[in-house]
């Protein structure tokens, strides 16, 4: 079975972490995510752009609709 995991990091929130923090915690992360690449665990990871650049694609009855910013829909 695979998971598709999409991880999303508050700005201001790692804007206010003491100075180093956030690089620390990345750089936990990205050890991590070798760690997993290694072990045939993790088969891809991409970093996405900011929320604020964020578009909403949808596709209906072959007609495609491009929004702009982050959308989420019950």
């Amino acid at each position: 079975m695979q998971f598709m995991l999409l991880v999303y990091v508050d700005p201001e929130l790692a804007a206010a972490l003491p100075t180093g923090e956030a690089d620390d915690m990345m750089r936990a992360c990205l050890q991590h995510a070798d760690e997993l690449r290694r072990d045939g665990t993790l088969l891809d990871s991409q970093m996405l752009a900011d929320a604020g650049a964020a578009r909403a694609v949808r596709v209906r009855r072959e007609r495609v609709t491009v929004l702009d910013g982050p959308y989420a829909e019950a």
